[in-house]
């Protein structure tokens, strides 16, 4: 059931201008007009597509929850390409997901709310505020940097490796919005399908896991209970997470 409102609640926008502010949008008109880029609001359910709910001339901005970007398979399974937190755009980086994997959906992975830019709104924008598209240009950069570090991963580490990277990752990322936590609010089918590993291979990794210590001896919500033995497993480097910084330093001239 998708619930329609008029415009976005109070305090919804506040993950999305922070990210943009790290990503060096300082002035108050440019946060101003990125804040009125999004018209309305939606209220989305665990398992439903949002970008489908928009059209082409729209793009879809994740204010809370978790969404993931997947390919789905004739038989119905599908394969998790990247994930999305709150203040992440759904589509900044559609169309190299496009080319390199076939058609691409996004889908809530819990009860999610979404915002609605208008592409055209967005051009009108960056011709007022060219450092609002520099921003933007930054957002996208940074996303195709995590969807990089996850074609690496898949390539290059086994299954063990893989899921105890992709752990890290999410507490990373949760952390930066929720503050610290070591749950990551994902099931084992979401993990296993980032993965590109069975449910039953996941099972066994986790058993893994937990005989590391680096998982409590139980099956409620993924919870980490070794942080520092996890991120040694997977040989975690945050920095690709951390491109903010990075980017700040590189020279764009704005014409």
């Amino acid at each position: 059931m998708v619930e329609l409102m008029n415009a976005p609640q109070p305090g919804a926008l506040g993950v999305l201008l922070q990210k943009f502010r790290n990503l060096g949008l300082d002035r108050e008109e440019d946060q101003r007009a990125l804040a009125g880029l999004v018209k309305r609001e939606r209220r989305v359910g665990r398992g439903q597509d949002i970008t489908g709910l928009a059209s082409r001339q729209n793009m879809t901005v994740l204010l809370t929850g978790v969404a993931c970007a997947c390919r789905r398979r004739e038989d119905g399974s599908r394969s998790i390409l990247t994930f999305m937190y709150a203040g992440d755009l759904c589509g900044s980086h559609r169309d190299g997901l496009l080319e390199a994997e076939g058609e691409v959906v996004f889908v809530a992975l819990s009860e999610c709310s979404i915002g609605t830019i208008r592409y055209r709104d967005i051009d009108r924008a960056f011709e007022k505020h060219p450092n609002l598209g520099l921003a933007f240009w930054r957002a996208a950069m940074l996303e195709a940097s995590i969807l990089r570090q996850r074609m690496i991963n898949l390539g290059r580490r086994s299954a063990l490796d893989r899921v105890a990277h992709l752990l890290c990752e999410h507490i990373v990322r949760r952390a930066a919005i929720d503050g610290d936590s070591l749950t990551v609010p994902l099931t084992h089918i979401d993990l296993a399908d980032a993965a590109r590993i069975s449910v039953v291979h996941l099972d066994r990794v986790f058993h893994e896991l937990r005989k590391l210590g680096v998982l409590p001896d139980n099956d409620r919500a993924i919870e980490i209970a070794d942080w520092k033995r996890l991120v040694d497993i997977a040989k975690f480097d945050a920095r690709y997470l951390n491109l903010q910084a990075e980017v700040l330093d590189w020279d764009v001239n704005i014409e």
